[in-house]
């Protein structure tokens, strides 16, 4: 997948979730959960070149201690299909959910 893809399959199916264009040159997106602040952003996809692969990293998965963890390393290279990919925006929501979120009194 390229990142526009990337990027159209998750505004378009997770509806909570909105794009920003990495500082870096954009070449890639940061996906926020709500209002952009440095504590709900849930996924970044970046590629370093346009043959390059795309690096998928788990914003969440990365913020997490060592036993909340789901992979051993936050960031990847991304090889699947909109299924695979949802599925890692799902679990890196829930992630956030019952982790990271603040919680009202």
């Amino acid at each position: 997948m390229t990142l526009e893809e990337i990027k159209y399959a998750i505004i378009s199916h997770r509806n909570e979730l909105h794009a920003e264009s990495l500082p870096t040159e954009g070449k890639g997106y940061s996906f926020w959960l709500g209002v952009p602040a440095n504590s709900n952003r849930i996924l970044r996809v970046s590629q370093d070149a346009p043959t390059a692969p795309v690096k998928v990293r788990l914003a969440v998965d990365n913020r997490l201690r060592i036993v909340q963890k789901r992979r051993p390393q936050s960031e990847f290279i991304f090889q699947g299909d909109v299924t695979a990919l949802l599925a890692e925006v799902d679990a890196e929501i829930n992630s956030y959910r019952l982790y990271l979120q603040p919680r009202s009194n």
